[in-house]
């Protein structure tokens, strides 16, 4: 019998030195080794020799799992403290309101880690070493110091170091939900999370994995240790999986077209000068740093989304010559610097304004009391934004196809599909609207819409232009100051009209962004201008060729060092091209005359894609008699579109169209000619020249306007 006790104890002292090795072989190396004889480790006790003892006690454990000795923090973790969305919140989430208590409450396990990471527990906190029961309140190992302890509790100053305000740290006691969805006017967006992975509670206990509490929803939970090992720190910083090309983030975040992105297939080298702590940016080129170029798993600047930086910084990344910054050396993606012109999209003037889902809700409020606040895309001080997100999906974007040819202002060439999201790789998977009017097609002229439609990803380009430049954030008709439009301080000084109202193609005339001119419904024949008429590329495909709205609007520079597109300007209305001034001249003061465009005026913004080929424009020398007319005594102001023919206006017009309301329009009839060489007099009832029913009942077979 003694024999047999001796035998027994002998196969259970080797059974404890067996587990002693599993669970400390990993970490002797490590910072969570806090014992005397660690090595290298900047935080550690000056007696204690164990390593286990810091968190785990054999017998007497508290709570029982897993064997948890260290003492417990008692933060509670409100809500506000842990990581929030609108996001998650317009998903359906149960976002969670504290972290549990107990072992089968979802966040106990994330709670153990924070007894330390938090800050309001001392590192040598333990229930009980060797059979003494510490005092409540005085850590029985009292000597644990160095860098970033203060009395042997960590500080702000430490890397490790979380605190009790988790807003900007990855969510936790958080369920992992796949299936969630959020429906738009045109198809639905996920929460992109793998449908297969992460395992639940896995073994052996390695990988991403999930934790299913006591009655918790049966996809499991996010802890800490669903991404950190506090055994191993192979893959560094306690992961699961490796940092680079975004291994331990794309196990569980499957990103719809990430796979192709330029974020994640760039060679270019990844400048970390702006961040060299200890969450530095990971890897040598940006494909290598993939998510964690623009992330932070744990205390980024920009919350939410867990962003490295507050919004835009993020993609400028300060100085890096890498991304968007004012150094980076590429021009067409040097974006930082050209926020410093006059006019601009206020990306760099507003910040935490913007959710991902702000195009459902363009003026929708939380409910009262939400400390969420007003979201959407309403142009009121409260919600009025405009950050890169809004424009550009950097999950999907990419730097193929480049719609603009290179080292010029506009397209290769066009043709009907040329307004097509697919024609440029910088915009794809980015949300948008598509206006609706009621009625027919043939009554339905010159009014705001009447509904929208929300697009999880827009197929044309003015549809994200819309998102804002429309009566959807603009708001409903008004009569103040004219019906449809808002007055708006801003440096322009001048009306943003609803462009929905202006380009939709029931309307008269305006310019083919929405589909081509043979498409306008109402517009009498002929709709199409003749090639003689245009400028290349748009002297091709006339009637049935579309454009965007940036063949219009961008950057001073487009041909130079600026970034292509309208993200800022030292030009009024970000007018872009060889000719970027309308109304008036670069003095500000002088409007265009006929005479000016006869000449062959380079800096008139309409000589950009229009040349002179009518009688009306004559560019012969006999032909004189509007010379000194200006060119908005007969068009309008906002050439968009138009009630008239021809974006004529009428002298009954308001402004903005009969320019800042100063009654240039004179015209008060027109009737649209067979060809741009078959004008006559009779063609225009004026101011100048009265014609008593112009055109009626004469209408030439070619139609009178209104």
């Amino acid at each position: 019998m003694k024999n047999f006790v001796k035998i027994l104890i002998v196969f259970v002292m080797m059974g404890t030195a067996v587990l002693s090795f599993a669970g400390s072989a990993f970490i002797t190396n490590t910072k969570h080794n806090l014992s005397k004889n660690a090595l290298g480790v900047a935080i550690k006790s000056g007696t204690e020799t164990e390593i286990c003892v810091f968190c785990h006690i054999p017998h007497g454990a508290r709570p029982s799992v897993p064997l948890w000795s260290h003492e417990m923090t008692a933060s509670a973790y409100t809500s506000g403290q842990l990581y929030d969305s609108d996001y998650l919140y317009r998903f359906g989430y149960n976002i969670p309101t504290t972290l549990g208590s107990l072992p089968n409450e979802a966040g106990y396990l994330s709670r153990l880690c924070l007894s330390c990471h938090d800050g309001t527990v001392a590192l040598g906190s333990i229930h009980m070493l060797r059979g003494i029961t510490a005092t409540p309140g005085t850590p029985i190992i009292g000597d644990v110091s160095g860098t970033g302890t203060t009395g042997g509790y960590l500080t702000a100053s430490s890397s490790s170091f979380l605190g009790t305000n988790l807003r900007d740290d990855h969510p936790i006691a958080i369920e992992y939900d796949p299936t969630k969805t959020k429906a738009f006017g045109s198809g639905t967006r996920g929460i992109e999370l793998n449908n297969t992975a992460p395992s639940i509670t896995p073994s052996p206990y390695t990988g991403v994995k999930l934790f299913k509490p006591s009655g918790g929803n049966v996809k499991g939970h996010v802890e800490c240790t669903s991404c950190h090992d506090p055994h191993n720190d192979t893959n560094g910083q306690f992961l699961t999986a490796g940092k680079l090309n975004g291994a331990l983030c794309t196990t569980c975040h499957q990103k719809v077209g990430w796979s192709a992105g330029i974020h994640k297939t760039s060679t270019v080298a990844i400048d970390n000068s702006g961040d060299n702590s200890s969450l530095a940016i990971p890897g040598s080129t940006i494909a290598e740093a993939s998510c964690l170029a623009c992330h932070k798993s744990h205390s980024g600047s920009g919350t939410p989304y867990l962003l490295r930086k507050i919004e835009e910084n993020s993609c400028f990344n300060g100085t890096s010559a890498s991304c968007h910054g004012a150094s980076a050396t590429a021009g067409n993606k040097k974006i930082e610097s050209v926020f410093t012109k006059t006019y601009k999209h206020p990306a760099t003037t507003i910040s935490g304004k913007h959710t991902n889902l702000d195009v459902l809700y363009p003026t929708t409020l939380y409910a009262t009391g939400d400390t969420r606040g007003v979201k959407g895309l309403g142009w009121g001080a409260d919600v009025k934004h405009s950050e890169c997100v809004d424009c550009h999906n950097p999950h999907k974007a990419s730097n193929t196809p480049a719609r603009l040819l290179a080292g010029s202002w506009y397209p290769s060439s066009v043709d009907s599909t040329s307004n097509q999201i697919s024609k440029s790789g910088a915009l794809p998977g980015v949300t948008g609207i598509e206006p609706g009017w009621a009625g027919t097609s043939t009554t339905y002229t010159w009014v705001q819409a009447s509904s929208y439609t929300t697009y999880e990803s827009s197929v044309y380009e003015y549809q994200i232009c819309l998102k804002c430049h429309s009566s959807y954030a603009l708001g409903t008709a008004s009569s103040t100051p004219v019906s449809g439009y808002q007055s708006l301080s801003d440096p322009t000084n001048v009306y943003f009209t609803d462009v929905a109202w202006e380009i939709n193609p029931r309307n008269m005339s305006g310019h083919p962004v929405m589909t081509g001119l043979n498409n306008f419904y109402n517009s009498s024949i002929p709709k199409l201008l003749t090639a003689g008429q245009m400028k290349a590329p748009w002297n091709i495909n006339v009637g049935t060729q579309t454009m965007y709205c940036s063949d219009c609007h961008g950057a001073d520079s487009e041909t130079g060092t600026d970034s292509r597109g309208p993200h800022a300007s030292n030009r009024k209305f970000m007018l872009k091209g060889t000719g970027q001034y309308w109304p008036k001249k670069s003095d500000g003061t002088t409007y265009w005359k006929l005479s000016d465009w006869k000449a062959g005026a380079t800096d008139l913004f309409c000589n950009n894609c229009h040349a002179s080929s009518n009688e009306v424009h004559a560019p012969t020398a006999n032909n004189t008699v509007h010379d000194n007319y200006l060119c908005v005594n007969c068009h309008v102001a906002v050439p968009h579109g138009a009630k008239r023919s021809r974006l004529i206006g009428y002298s009954s017009e308001v402004m903005p169209y009969n320019d800042n309301n100063t009654n240039a329009l004179k015209i008060q009839g027109f009737r649209k000619a067979s060809s741009p060489t078959n004008y006559v007099k009779a063609d225009c009832n004026t101011s100048c020249h009265v014609v008593t029913n112009p055109g009626t009942p004469n209408c030439g077979g070619f139609g009178c306007d209104p």
